[in-house]
């Protein structure tokens, strides 16, 4: 069966080919189009939350690297771990935080059970310390150290000391992983039988 190829043409607009042969378009833009376009949209974008969820859990499983010292080895893993923690917790919480541009409402409480939420609540709290604040705490510290050799040798200096809390060697990242696997497939599910509604719609079968 020939698949259907999407590409541009000289005038920069989306032409849709199958069998060699270039189909018909046009834009849908009911409200039953706009529910199958934003659940379409969950799904890519969570698919994007669980890339770099996992490709984390690849890069904390096989970590040879001690953490107890600061070296550029170890300032690397720790910026890569907060780099894919970061990328999908901002998508992930997107949804439940939008404004009034998305017709699709996330509400947590709706979707999932009592331990699911208590994951999402949990990951919630951590995104808020990790990325929404600077404030010193059991997670993120931050101190000032003037440095002297007592025996004269070496220059003074003063030197910055930073340490965050790494949280990412539990199973909270396999819950997280697997609660976002669990959202992708709802809105899934939502995007199928909105989907199938949508063709009778608009090819009357």
């Amino acid at each position: 069966m020939s698949q259907l190829e999407i590409m541009t043409n000289e005038n920069d607009e989306l032409v849709f080919l199958k069998g060699g042969r270039q189909l018909t378009s046009r834009i849908l833009e009911s409200k039953a189009a706009r529910r199958v376009k934003e659940c379409a949209l969950i799904c890519t974008e969570l698919d994007d939350s669980i890339y770099w969820l996992k490709e984390l859990k690849e890069l904390v499983t096989h970590n040879t690297i001690s953490l107890n010292d600061k070296t550029d080895e170890s300032e690397k893993f720790a910026r890569d771990t907060r780099a894919y923690f970061t990328s999908a917790c901002v998508t992930y919480f997107k949804f439940f935080t939008h404004g009034f541009g998305m017709s699709v409402k996330v509400d947590a409480n709706k979707i999932y059970d009592k331990s699911q939420l208590e994951i999402h609540n949990s990951v919630e709290e951590l995104r808020h310390k990790l990325i929404a604040h600077i404030d010193v705490s059991e997670d993120f510290t931050h101190e000032l150290y003037a440095i002297e050799d007592p025996e004269k040798e070496f220059k003074p200096s003063i030197v910055p000391f930073f340490s965050r809390t790494n949280h990412f060697f539990d199973e909270k990242l396999d819950s997280f992983i697997e609660l976002v696997e669990f959202l992708k497939d709802y809105f899934h599910s939502q995007y199928e039988g909105a989907g199938k509604s949508l063709m009778k719609e608009t090819f009357g079968k």
